[in-house]
C-alpha cells in the first residue's frame, strides 16, 4: 500500500460543496486505498486523524455495518466551523456497496475515501487551499456493537497522508 497520495486540486470544480445528507458526495471524489497482495482491508479498519466517529443514529450520518463508516469534523452541525478543504470522510468497502451482514472481505476488497468537500455544510470551496489528510489504520475492526454504542475503536498505525 503507498503511504503518500498527491491529490491534484485543478481537477476541482470551483464553488465545490458536498451536502453532508448525499451519498455518495456530489463531488463524487474518493479516493482508493489498495492492499498489498496477499493482504486483506476493510473499510472499518481507518480513520481520519483530527475527526470523530459518527454513529448511525447521528443525523445524516452514512455510517452503516459493516462496511460503511463516517468521520466528522469536531463540531460539525453548528453551521459556524470553518475547516480548510473537507469536513468529512466516509469510508466504504468496494465489494459490498449494499453492506450484507454475511459479507467476508477477501484480496479483492478495495477502500473507498468519500471525501466531502466544503469549508463546512453551507459554504463551498472557492480556491481549494493546501490541507493534508492523515488517515490512519487499525488491525482491530469497528464492530456492529460499536455503531450503536459511542465506543470509538482504537486506532494503533498511521500509515497514509494525502495532500491536498
Amino acid at each position: 500500500m503507498a503511504n503518500t497520495y498527491t491529490i491534484n486540486t485543478a481537477e476541482l470544480k470551483s464553488r465545490v460543496l458536498d451536502k453532508t445528507s448525499s451519498f455518495p458526495p456530489t463531488s463524487k471524489y474518493k479516493l482508493t486505498i489498495t492492499p498489498s497482495p496477499g493482504e486483506i482491508i476493510q473499510a472499518s479498519q481507518y480513520s481520519v486523524d483530527g475527526t470523530i466517529f459518527s454513529y448511525k443514529e447521528d443525523t445524516n450520518s452514512h455510517t452503516k455495518w459493516p462496511s460503511r463508516f463516517q468521520w466528522v469534523m469536531p463540531g460539525l452541525g453548528s453551521g459556524l466551523e470553518e475547516f480548510p478543504t473537507f469536513y468529512k470522510v466516509v469510508f466504504e468497502d468496494s465489494t459490498n456497496s449494499y453492506n450484507d451482514p454475511s459479507w467476508i472481505a477477501d484480496e479483492g476488497n478495495r477502500v473507498f475515501a468519500w471525501i466531502y468537500f466544503g469549508k463546512n455544510e453551507t459554504t463551498p470551496i472557492y480556491k481549494p487551499t493546501n490541507t493534508n489528510i492523515t488517515i490512519n489504520y487499525s488491525s482491530t475492526l469497528i464492530t456492529q456493537s460499536e455503531v450503536a454504542d459511542p465506543v470509538i475503536a482504537a486506532i494503533d498505525n498511521n500509515i497514509n497522508s494525502f495532500n491536498f
